[in-house]
This record gives C-alpha cells, structure tokens and sequence, in this order.
C-alpha cells in the first residue's frame, strides 16, 4: 500500500538524514 510505502521510506531515511 502507498500508506505502507510512506512510512519505509520514512524509517529509512530519517537514519539517513541524521546522519549527515
């Protein structure tokens, strides 16, 4: 689902972005 997909992406990225 999009719902599901929005919050992968989510999960992912925010470890990303503290890390920069």
């Amino acid at each position: 689902t999009r719902a599901a997909w929005t919050v992968i992406a989510t999960v992912l990225l925010l470890p990303l972005l503290s890390m920069w």
